[in-house]
């Protein structure tokens, strides 16, 4: 059977359709060219949005709308970068960019006439393309040379007195940053260094800058910041020159630029990356209140050490004050004339029974001694009557020699008893004088141990030491030092000596010859010199 070729003019028009609707890739092409007469309008069905594409002097009519145009503006077909909120139609769609179409082709009538035109589903700027491959390859070429590894990036001082800022001085972006850098840290002098932050001369402007803060001795670190933008409005921080600026710097460098979604070679480089100019100021500088309340916490914190510490330091020093007290020259003293008293009253005690017992004793003897003479008395009488009795009877001569005989017997008799009775006086007098001769030697002797120990006890006293030209040095925690190794340059001590102290610096430690401590810093250097100086607080 023949094939037919008979169409009305509608199915011609839906079998070309069809036909155009085959060509390309499962019916997608791409198609380049430069974009002309671009419009944009809104229907009932939503935005809708249309340019002439030009080249070689042909031309092709594009249109997009629906699910289509919202795809295309929300994320970009080249790089997969995603945008939130979504794209304008005129940041994408401008005319006399070149650009990369991807769509289908459609047939459709016009004013009676069958047309075709390309239903665009995506549109990608050569040039922008041919950037990004610039730039990959630029950013290989700088990861080669480690402008991005992480150990190479230093740390940015935390709360920094002095910073040098490189931003424009037109827009809102300044004053964010100042706005924020203001109610926060601890108070901060900003040196602003304006240049331009987009353009062709950008990135020289942005070198100098960063060149001139280098050579500020005073400056701590430098925040490179810039505000959002297109691509091409960033295009001035993916230069090599601002990226080797930073990389070189000899101060940290801190980028807050664009958005959070836009990422630049000098972001990459820089030692710490902001997402925006204002979390830039946030990362640099603690909140006030934050600083204030850790401050209360850190001084109520060192308010109760404090008190722990004096409380700790008035125990010890109330049990030194017990020890010494108990070992102090006074206590000591006043302890043995305690004794001395005690030794004192025992011995006149024992003096007062010893000659209580004498006396007893003198007594005993005084009254055995009467009672032998009244025997011996009362003996005699007996025996001289009875001889008087005898004589009475004798012969005279013999009474004459009886009456001699018991006279002589009697003067024996007393003579007897007198010496006997001086006999005994004798020993009671030496025993006396031997009494006051032992407890005066002993008194002697105790008064002069007590004496010796006395002078002993003033011999060793520190204070003693001191009236003599010596000091004793504490640190600051009261603890005596022995020995220069406890020393070292710089310390603060105490020196104690006989009429007062003094606070001093240790300036040079010099150890004695042969001792074999080593000496502090600087002493090398200035042998001799003064091991300590006043600080003028007495």
């Amino acid at each position: 059977m023949a094939a037919t070729y008979s169409y009305t003019v509608s199915q011609l028009a839906r079998r070309v359709d069809s036909l155009l609707a085959g060509i390309g890739a499962q019916g997608r092409v791409l198609v380049t060219g430069e974009i002309a007469e671009p419009w944009f309008r809104r229907s009932a069905y939503g935005p809708i949005a249309g340019f002439t594409l030009t080249e070689g002097g042909e031309s092709l009519t594009c249109i997009s709308y629906g699910r289509a145009l919202a795809s295309l503006l929300a994320r970009d077909g080249l790089t997969g970068e995603c945008f939130d909120p979504p794209r304008k139609p005129e940041e994408v769609i401008i005319a006399g960019r070149e650009v990369l179409c991807d769509g289908e082709i459609h047939a459709y009538a016009k004013k009676g006439k069958s047309l075709y035109q390309l239903v665009f589903m995506g549109v990608t700027d050569l040039a922008q393309g041919r950037r990004d491959m610039e730039l990959r390859r630029l950013k290989a070429k700088l990861a080669k040379e480690g402008f991005f590894k992480e150990e190479r990036k230093r740390p940015v001082p935390l709360n920094p007195s002095r910073v040098a800022l490189v931003t424009s001085t037109q827009g809102a972006v300044i004053h964010d940053f100042l706005q924020n850098a203001r109610h926060r840290g601890l108070g901060c002098r900003i040196r602003v260094f304006p240049v331009r932050v987009q353009g062709d001369e950008a990135p020289a402007d942005i070198v100098k800058a960063i060149e001139a803060a280098n050579q500020d001795p005073s400056l701590q670190c430098i925040v490179l910041i810039r505000g959002g933008g297109s691509v091409q409005d960033l295009a001035c921080f993916d230069d090599e020159r601002v990226a080797r600026a930073v990389f070189e710097s000899r101060l940290p460098v801190v980028a807050g630029i664009g958005h959070e979604v836009d990422t630049s070679l000098a972001d990459m480089t820089a030692d710490l990356r902001a997402s925006t100019p204002t979390q830039a100021a946030q990362l640099l500088w603690e909140p006030r209140a934050e600083l204030g309340a850790r401050a209360n916490e850190a001084f109520a914190r060192a308010r109760g050490a404090f008190a722990r510490l004096l409380s700790r330091q008035s125990g010890e020093l109330s049990s030194l004050g017990r020890q010494l007290r108990l070992v102090s020259p006074q206590v000591k003293t006043a302890r043995q004339a305690r004794d001395l008293a005690e030794l004192s009253a025992r011995l006149h005690r024992g003096l007062g029974a010893r000659i209580q017992a004498a006396s007893k004793e003198t007594s005993t003897l005084a009254l055995r001694a009467g009672r032998a003479l009244d025997l011996a008395f009362s003996q005699g009488c007996g025996r001289l009557a009875e001889a008087r009795r005898r004589l009475a009877r004798a012969p005279q001569a013999l009474i004459l020699s009886k009456a001699r005989e018991a006279g002589s017997l009697a003067l024996r008799l007393h003579r007897g008893l007198a010496r006997a009775v001086q006999q005994e006086q004798g020993s009671l007098a030496g025993m006396m004088r031997l009494l006051k001769a032992s407890g005066k030697a002993l008194s002697e002797d105790r008064e002069h141990a007590l004496e010796a120990l006395r002078l002993r006890l003033e011999a060793a006293s520190p204070q003693r030491v001191l009236e003599r030209g010596f000091a004793a040095v504490a640190d600051g925690e009261g603890r005596l030092l022995r020995s220069v190794a406890l020393l070292k340059a710089g310390q603060e001590v105490r020196v104690r000596m006989a009429d007062g102290s003094f606070l001093a610096v240790v300036r040079d430690v010099v150890p004695a010859a042969g001792t074999g401590v080593a000496a502090g810093a600087g002493s090398a250097r200035q042998a001799g010199a003064s091991a300590a100086s006043a600080d003028g607080r007495a």
